[in-house]
């Protein structure tokens, strides 16, 4: 999943650079594929990937582990389109300004659609994330307010 979440400053990834853009005056962008394919992807804040990777490391040091060798996705397991993303960004930060659409705007080879199931982390160890992404993008807007 992607994280996001605190003052994560790193302009590559989506959630900084459309808070930095709109901050800028600038129109966030829409990044769609050659052929005008809309990206999804699954967001995790990093409070509750954190929360997980705990959750794995402690359960794999009891005595009787029988999580030993397993794979666990820590992940919302929710596909959100990059655009509803940006859509929540924009009604957080500086609601009514208009995104651009960028077609090709990944100059890198990208999966077009990415979501990953946490069903195993909820069933093996009763893990699921609390954070939603409103809720998360409240809390970064938030903490932009106290700098």
């Amino acid at each position: 999943a992607n994280l996001y979440g605190g003052l994560d400053r790193n302009s590559s990834r989506l959630v900084p650079r459309t808070i930095q853009r709109l901050q800028n005056g600038l129109p966030p962008e829409l990044r769609l594929t050659n052929n005008g394919q809309e990206y999804t992807r699954d967001f995790i804040h990093i409070s509750d990937a954190i929360e997980g990777i705990i959750m794995v490391a402690k359960a794999s040091l009891e005595s009787n582990s029988n999580i030993i060798g397993e794979i666990f996705n820590i992940s919302s397991g929710k596909e959100y389109r990059i655009r509803d993303i940006i859509d929540i960004i924009i009604s957080i930060f500086q609601p009514g300004v208009k995104y651009v659409e960028v077609k090709g705007g990944v100059n890198y080879s990208e999966i077009v659609n990415q979501c990953a199931s946490n069903n195993k982390m909820k069933q093996v160890l009763g893990w699921e994330p609390k954070i939603s992404l409103k809720d998360g993008l409240i809390m970064i807007r938030d903490e932009y307010g106290k700098e």
